[in-house]
C-alpha cells in the first residue's frame, strides 16, 4: 500500500506569511521576498532570516511585532512578503 506524501517536507518547517499569523504567536524569519532596499531596511530595525519576533498586534492594516528588543510596525502588504515559521513552545530568543 502506498504511503500518503506529506504536504510539507518533514525536514523542513512549515511556512506561512507573517500576514497571517494571529496575535500573541511567536515565529522566526525563514525569508523576505522583498525588494534589496526594503530587506536592508528591515535589518536595520533588527528583523533578518532567522531572527524571532512576536506578533503583538494584528489589524487590518498592519502587524505590529516584538523583535529584539523593540516594536516594529509592519504595513499588510510587506507581511505577505515575509515568510516565517511559528516557533513550538515560545520559540528561542
Amino acid at each position: 500500500m502506498n504511503q500518503p506524501v506529506p504536504a510539507q517536507a518533514p525536514d523542513r518547517p512549515l511556512s506561512v506569511t507573517l500576514a497571517s499569523v494571529e496575535t500573541g504567536t511567536r515565529v522566526r524569519v525563514l525569508d523576505l521576498a522583498v525588494e534589496r532596499s526594503i530587506a536592508r531596511r528591515l535589518a536595520d530595525l533588527g528583523l533578518t532570516i532567522g531572527s524571532h519576533a512576536t506578533v503583538v498586534q494584528s489589524s487590518s492594516t498592519a502587524v505590529i511585532l516584538a523583535a529584539r528588543g523593540s516594536r516594529l510596525a509592519i504595513g499588510r502588504p510587506l507581511a505577505r512578503e515575509i515568510v516565517v515559521t511559528i516557533e513550538p513552545d515560545g520559540g528561542t530568543p
